[in-house]
């Protein structure tokens, strides 16, 4: 007698983690998906054209200038990314000389791009570390 509620409770709980699974996904997609939208001058136009639902006689004047800022959004964004790992570089190497081997090794491991399990290699503290290389705080 006393299995089916257990057995409701059980499925009721399943059912509840998939739903908040599948919900969390979706959102996280939705949020990501604005950010992507600004990754290259044709999806730059498309968005804002979407928004702005503009006329034909609109579009006409709207087009050149869209294309010209995401042209120039486009170069700022290329850029950018080259500058800021220029900037990474140039501080990691006068960074160096003050370092100990062991800090050079965990400094060059953040450029290093991460294996596939990385996270369950190796020393178990090492990979409790967070962002800062410091380990968590225990409570």
């Amino acid at each position: 007698m006393k299995i089916k509620p257990v057995l409701v409770i059980s499925a009721t709980l399943i059912i509840g983690f998939a739903i908040g699974f599948l919900t969390s996904g979706m959102i996280n997609h939705q949020r990501m998906k604005k950010f992507r939208s600004f990754n290259s001058m044709e999806s730059f136009k498309q968005r804002t054209i979407h928004i702005l639902e503009p006329t034909e006689e609109q579009l006409k004047e709207i087009l050149p200038l869209i294309d010209e800022y995401a042209k120039k959004m486009d170069g700022i964004r290329k850029d950018f990314g080259k500058e800021f790992f220029t900037l990474i570089n140039d501080f990691h190497n006068e960074l160096k000389p003050l370092l100990t081997e062991e800090q050079i090794e965990r400094l060059e491991s953040l450029l290093r791009p991460p294996s596939r399990n990385s996270r369950h290699r190796g020393d178990p503290n090492e990979r409790d570390r967070g962002h800062e290389g410091r380990p968590p705080e225990r409570r």
